[in-house]
């Protein structure tokens, strides 16, 4: 179950993700995605994600980041914490978070 302030916390920085990762809801809606959240955490080896990540101090306080990217990596691809996605994102870098889990580890 998300955090009670996650989705208020997806409103907050929308216009980041709209404004500064160009994920906006109507571009990822035309491109097949659900919403720019999605298509933002499908686009992890990209640029958008790293000016999203680099831009959203401005718009939250440091718990609310926290709060707000766990949010995401637990809506969207199914990782129990922000930590987790970057992990799985690092593994296996072309991994789309919208296609299914990250191929679990071999060790």
């Amino acid at each position: 179950m998300p955090h009670p302030a996650y989705e208020g916390l997806k409103g907050q920085a929308y216009g980041t993700l709209a404004s500064v990762a160009s994920c906006d809801h109507a571009k990822a809606q035309s491109m097949g995605y659900a919403n720019g959240w999605q298509l933002l955490m499908d686009k992890h080896d990209g640029n958008e994600m790293a000016l999203f990540c680099s831009a959203l101090p401005k718009a939250l306080s440091e718990a609310q980041c926290r709060t707000l990217l766990d949010g995401l990596a637990k809506e969207f691809a199914g990782c129990e914490s922000w930590g987790q996605f970057v992990e799985a994102s690092c593994e296996h870098p072309h991994w789309k978070p919208s296609q299914g889990p990250a191929p679990r580890r071999t060790a």
